[in-house]
């Protein structure tokens, strides 16, 4: 599955599409001022433990040096991980 399409399938048909094309926005014109940016998903949308959504609230603009070391994880969740047994939902 293509990225685009990916991401229309995990942004909820609550989501504001003007706020997270303002985050975007926003990335684009630091970029123009010659920062190397780029729009993070805090939980990525494609996790080993966990899937986040394409949504405001889990963006955010991080420097590539930064987005690119982090990977396919999340930093919380990194920083804190849960022992297995805890993972269990049910």
């Amino acid at each position: 599955m293509k990225r685009k399409d990916y991401i229309r399938q995990v942004t909820p048909a609550w989501a504001d599409p003007r706020e997270i094309h303002a985050i975007y926005r926003e990335a684009a014109e630091m970029r123009l001022q010659g920062f190397a940016v780029e729009v993070d998903h805090d939980i990525p949308l494609r996790g080993n433990l966990v899937c986040g959504l394409h949504v405001p609230a889990n963006l955010r603009i991080v420097s590539t040096a930064a987005n690119r070391a982090k990977g396919n994880s999340s930093y919380e969740l990194d920083a804190h991980p849960l022992p297995q047994r805890q993972l269990k939902l049910f």
